[in-house]
């Protein structure tokens, strides 16, 4: 687990290093959206991202998925993050969070024969980098990699944005958590 700490510390420092060097000017100037996606290392989030299976399952269970990707989805957190993303009530409208640069978490999708198909990714990027978002970088992907949607994905933010408070994040039930 401290190989994927040190990945992370890398991440979030050249993220950093990349959204420093953003001059904020306009949208073609910082990559494929209005966000900043330079202050995100796209290629290092998925790689990392691809390593989930060493990370803590939050669901006991696979549960249905919400956005159509898949059948169902299994929830995958790196350990260090575990017990925040645990933490956060999804029953609970009052939830608070707040998840630090580098966390990074991944939603496995899966087929009707449970196999995984693919995968959703949110990663905590620096300060500043979407602060309308949370500091959000959003992806979906395939396992492979290959990245289809990634950056302010608008289908993402759209069924996040009421938990807002919550750092964006839903959480899963207590009683459904593995």
């Amino acid at each position: 687990m401290r190989a994927f700490a040190d990945k992370i510390a890398v991440l979030v420092v050249c993220s950093g290093l990349s959204l420093a060097g953003c001059d904020g000017g306009a949208e073609g100037d910082m990559g494929e959206g209005e966000t900043g996606e330079a202050g995100v290392d796209a290629e290092a989030v998925v790689a990392a991202a691809l390593d989930y299976p060493s990370f803590e399952q939050i669901n006991a269970v696979a549960a249905a998925s919400q956005h159509g990707l898949a059948d169902t989805v299994n929830i995958w957190v790196p350990s260090e993050y575990a017990g925040m993303y645990r933490s956060v009530d999804p029953d609970d409208p009052d939830a608070t969070a707040s998840f630090p640069a580098g966390a990074l978490i991944v939603k496995e999708h899966l087929n009707a024969s449970a196999e995984p198909v693919g995968m959703t990714i949110m990663f905590k990027g620096p300060a500043g980098y979407d602060p309308e978002h949370g500091d959000w970088w959003w992806a979906n992907a395939s396992l492979d990699g290959t990245l289809n949607d990634q950056g302010a994905v608008g289908y993402c933010i759209g069924c996040h944005t009421p938990r807002a408070d919550a750092d964006w994040v839903f959480g899963v039930a207590p009683d459904l958590q593995g």
